[in-house]
């Protein structure tokens, strides 16, 4: 950021340059020679930022058409390189399992850090992962796991594998099938829970096999964890309309009309309603979206500060509800979400033990404790008391009840 401040500084100081030579030349009567250099000072100075300019739209024209191509090079192959994806992530995870339990977690994290759906196929998500195993490398030695050397070599020997034979990585049996209790496509199973069963009813099973097969391919088949539903009622009573952080799984506010919701992947969740990414939308054109804003994104530092600025700027004119981990001073000496916190009326804390988060399993919908304190912000254009109501309203919604794994045990803290 100050790299890019500084950068748009000097191209400003360059053109009030040029534009001050040029008022000398019109403006002073200068020998022959000084008008020439003063001249083509004036003509360096005005060129800088226009070199730059350009360079940038090209940069620009260079990312869109590459979006382009990776898009139409994915037309008619859908599930199958979606599949293709997720067999080669589960391999992965398989990998990592003969190691620690840190082995999973760091791969885990490897998967999730470097994907990216508008790579080109095969495996177009891990491109990027599959591009930098020697960070994994790096990684795992650097948390000294155990035999770490040994699971990055093989890691690598499968990527290798992958990339020369995609083929191998394709179903046995590339056929949709619904069983009632669940969907397949391959080897890989999606438990028909009521939640999948309403996204059926609105995109197929298809489109619900893809979808459930690119988040998995992610996230080890896990959802990001979602505002408890008796809370979101409460929360739609109050206007809340629109959710910029949220998956067809999770969504609060899926098949309601008057209501949006925004996801990672525009491409697979739009069948189901999705609006694609909420970064990829301007602010004006968010801003132009009736009713207030659930804001719950993933616990990254950067998407924090980038959707605090933007939840700042939304609430000036709607209500704005910010749900975020609790920010911890051991690790930054700011908070991630500091943007928003300057601009909200109202906060309130949820401690570990006082609240659940809602998720989305095999088993249907689930309740998981977090390790951590919840941190609840309101910002908008609602009186203060109005405000302080509402964020006690919503506390006293919140369900504080663990779901009991199948063998009785509570599942254990941590998102």
């Amino acid at each position: 950021m100050k790299r890019r401040l500084l950068k748009f500084a000097a191209l400003g100081a360059s053109s009030v340059t040029g534009v001050a030579l040029i008022l000398v030349l019109i403006f002073t009567r200068l020998p022959m020679a000084a008008s020439v250099i003063v001249g083509a000072l004036a003509v360096v100075s005005l060129a800088i930022p226009g070199v730059f300019a350009l360079r940038r739209a090209q940069y620009e024209w260079a990312a869109r058409r590459r979006r382009k191509v990776n898009a139409l090079a994915r037309v008619g192959m859908g599930i199958r390189d979606e599949y293709r994806t997720w067999a080669l992530a589960d391999r992965l995870l398989q990998t990592a399992n003969r190691g620690h339990i840190r082995s999973r977690i760091r791969i885990e994290g490897w998967i999730s850090k470097n994907f990216d759906p508008d790579a080109a196929p095969p495996f177009y998500p891990l491109r990027g992962a599959l591009a930098n195993v020697t960070g994994l490398r790096r990684d795992l030695q650097r948390e000294q796991i155990p035999d770490a050397d040994a699971i990055a070599d093989d890691i690598e020997k499968l990527v290798t594998e992958a990339l020369r034979n995609p083929e191998a990585f394709d179903p046995v049996d590339a056929v949709v099938e619904d069983r009632g209790d669940v969907l397949t496509y391959g080897s890989f199973v999606l438990p028909a829970t009521e939640r999948v069963r309403e996204l059926v009813s609105i995109g197929g099973a298809e489109a619900v096999l893809r979808m459930g097969l690119r988040y998995a391919s992610m996230l080890a088949g896990a959802f990001h964890w979602a505002v408890p539903p008796a809370v979101f009622e409460l929360m739609w009573e109050e206007g809340f309309r629109n959710e910029a952080f949220a998956s067809p799984m999770n969504s609060g506010v899926l098949g309601r009309s008057g209501s949006r919701f925004f996801t990672l992947f525009h491409d697979v969740d739009s069948p189901f309603g999705s609006f694609g990414d909420w970064f990829s939308h301007s602010l004006p054109a968010v801003s132009s979206i009736r009713g207030g804003w659930e804001i719950n994104p993933p616990f990254l530092a950067k998407i924090l500060d980038r959707a605090a600025r933007r939840g700042a700027a939304l609430s000036r004119r709607q209500d704005v509800l910010f749900i975020t981990r609790a920010k911890d001073f051991r690790y930054s000496a700011t908070s991630p979400y500091g943007a928003f916190e300057a601009v909200a009326t109202a906060s309130r804390i949820l401690e570990d033990e006082q609240h659940v988060y809602a998720v989305q399993s095999p088993e249907g919908l689930v309740y998981r404790r977090p390790n951590f304190p919840t941190h609840l912000l309101y910002a908008g254009p609602r009186p203060l008391a109005d405000a302080e109501l509402l964020l006690d309203a919503l506390v006293a919604a919140w369900p504080n009840e663990a779901t009991p794994y199948p063998d009785g045990a509570e599942a254990p803290a941590g998102a």
